[in-house]
């Protein structure tokens, strides 16, 4: 999760935790109540400027309706207190303006202490009714502030994909929300506390266990809480607010308590996930084991069957062996031997592939060379086959790793050859194109079907008909692993002039310049 994303979420979640404690937390500011109270005067002088225009053209009740009309339009506006202010405030100035004898509080008919009492009783419901309304709206509002909040929390947690990055998306969430500095701990293995997330100042572990624990990181202004999953603590987030209030009030530690949950929640499935893989990655490498071992030692029996067998029989001294059969049993057992190398090269190069040691040196290659040079190491299995070999004109060099290269060509070689029938052409073409060279090898054999073209170069994987014929289900790996590793791509496709296959490999353009001559003879890089 990159760290733009992990401040917005920081930053949305901070708005609105500022919406649910900025209305509660130590309470209005003096400016705030100083600006109610000047609001309730307003609407009560505004009242009495009204009535005393109407007061001929309008009757007495008419006008307490109009004063009792401000103070429940302001009990709308402003909180209990100031409300209650101004229906007192309306009172008075009833009395003093509209009551005879006219601006003085003195009041020579009793009955006007009915009407006060009225005016002052109905101000009063009206006040408290209106703030009842506006906590029960705030505190829905309230509701749906830190709903959002979580929801955005979890989302983000829900996208980080290891324990890093999930602290790092929490201690972000957490120092924009509450204004703090955040230092998220994770256990290590041996139970010890190690920070991967910090944001603002760094804060030491110091979980709050015990009633000493506890007293000191509220000396400190800090507060330690511990990361619960189902198998124990996983570890501790460590919050120290920067404002002197901090999470003084009760809804904000609640939120806090619940935020820190979901970070607990999240970090339980990343690592439950983790340890699915792990079980999941030991269970395929062993089944991986258990069936290269199978087949390996199939395909190591045979020739090695053979190689016994002539060499024996070559050692028997007793036996009257003609010239020409020596001669034959002498390259049985130099054929196998090379088949024996050529199954042990695929090892070596599928656990260098595996164990990430893959190093291609690029140097400028004749590709006609590489082409010979996987083509004699064949062996006997290219005997009385008919190899076709196009190389474009075009093409004089090309930069590759040619111990790669002519393994690749090998492997695909073999491959076409064990699936062709008898005197059937295999024709190997190298061709350019725009993205790069390309090189093809088409054989005559049953082709592959389409639903298996995608898994055809999987480790392990042979087709459906390949029937008795042998193989370990690791050439073809292995020359998509050596390809890509140039930067190229392979592919396999059905040849469109009769049964067959197409296997097609492209290596990039290389940026190096070409190696050129200089006018002394020398060699020297062409600009």
């Amino acid at each position: 999760m990159s760290s733009s994303s992990s401040g917005s979420t920081a930053g949305g979640i901070s708005a609105i935790v500022g919406h649910l404690t900025g209305t509660t937390r130590g309470g209005p500011s003096l400016g705030e109540r100083l600006g109610e109270h000047a609001l309730g005067a307003l609407a009560v002088a505004l009242a009495t400027a009204l009535v005393w225009l109407i007061r001929d053209h309008v009757a007495e009740p008419d006008r307490v309706m109009v004063f009792l009309l401000a103070v429940g339009l302001v009990a709308f506006r402003v909180r209990l207190g100031p409300a209650l202010v101004t229906a007192l405030l309306s009172v008075a100035a009833y009395d003093l303006f509209f009551v005879e004898p006219f601006f003085t509080f003195a009041v020579d008919d009793a009955r006007y202490m009915i009407t006060f009492v009225v005016m002052a009783s109905v101000g009063a419901v009206l006040s408290s009714l209106t703030a009842r309304l506006r906590l029960q709206a705030r505190q829905a509002r309230d509701a749906e502030a830190r709903t959002a909040a979580l929801y955005q929390l979890s989302h983000e947690l829900v996208a980080a994909d290891d324990a890093a990055a999930l602290a790092t998306t929490a201690a972000s969430a957490i120092a924009g929300a509450f204004d703090a500095d955040v230092s998220v701990y994770l256990l290590d293995r041996e139970g010890a506390p190690s920070r991967v997330a910090q944001r603002g100042a760094a804060i030491e572990a110091r979980p709050a266990a015990g009633e000493g624990a506890a007293g000191e990181l509220a000396r400190r202004g800090e507060l330690g809480l511990p990361l619960i999953g189902q198998a124990g603590e996983l570890g501790v987030v460590m919050v120290r607010p920067r404002a002197s209030a901090g999470l003084d009030d009760a809804d904000a530690r609640r939120l806090l308590g619940t935020f820190v949950g979901q970070i607990a929640l999240a970090l339980e499935r990343t690592r439950l996930a983790a340890a699915h893989q792990e079980a999941e990655r030991i269970a395929e490498v062993e089944r991986l084991r258990s069936t290269l071992l199978s087949s390996v030692s199939h395909d190591l029996r045979t020739p090695l069957g053979s190689i016994m067998g002539s060499a024996t029989t070559l050692l028997d001294r007793d036996a009257q062996i003609e010239a020409s059969t020596r001669r034959e049993l002498l390259h049985a057992i130099h054929d196998e031997a090379d088949r024996l190398a050529r199954l042990l090269n695929n090892l070596l190069a599928m656990t260098r592939i595996e164990g990430g040691g893959l190093q291609v040196r690029r140097e400028w290659e004749v590709p006609e060379e590489v082409v010979g040079a996987a083509i004699r190491r064949l062996g006997a299995g290219k005997e009385g086959r008919e190899l076709r070999v196009t190389i474009a004109p075009e093409i004089e060099l090309v930069a590759f790793d040619a111990l790669m290269i002519e393994l690749v060509l090998i492997n695909l070689l073999d491959n076409a050859l064990k699936y062709s029938p008898a005197g059937a052409p295999i024709e190997v073409e190298v061709r350019g194109a725009p993205e790069g060279v390309v090189f093809a090898i088409r054989d005559r054999g049953p082709g592959v079907p389409a639903d298996e073209r995608g898994r055809l170069f999987d480790k392990l994987y042979r087709g459906a008909g390949v029937g008795e014929i042998a193989g370990a289900g690791l050439g073809l790996a292995i020359a998509r692993a050596l390809v890509e590793a140039h930067g190229g791509a392979i592919r396999v496709a059905e040849r469109g002039d009769g049964p067959g296959a197409v296997f097609e490999f492209t290596l990039p353009n290389s940026p190096q310049p070409l190696p050129g001559v200089d006018d002394d003879g020398g060699v020297s890089e062409a600009s």
